[in-house]
């Protein structure tokens, strides 16, 4: 047991991650598969490559979106796509 009170929530937050992992059914194949194809086919860049985390971008101006979750994140680069403006993923 620590006596810093992060450290123990942490612990804690792995032990809820492990059983959640346990209790919660696994996705069918094809189901993963159809959706990493769907979300693929927003996130890909041009030439059909994931963007890297800390990927370094060029000189331009840029405007930084922090999405509360991966779905948020595929259906706002769908909408920007959709209007014509040039983006992509970038994981953090």
């Amino acid at each position: 047991m620590s006596i810093d009170p992060l450290a123990a929530l942490a612990v804690e937050q792995q032990q809820l991650h492990e059983r959640l992992l346990e209790i919660v059914p696994q996705l069918p194949p094809a189901l993963a598969a159809a959706w990493e194809a769907a979300a693929g086919a927003l996130l890909a860049d041009e030439k059909g490559k994931w963007p890297m985390a800390g990927e370094m971008l060029p000189p331009a101006f840029y405007v930084l979106v922090t999405c509360r979750d991966e779905r948020q994140q595929v259906e706002l680069l769908g909408r920007f796509k959709g209007v014509g403006l040039e983006c992509k993923a970038v994981l953090g």
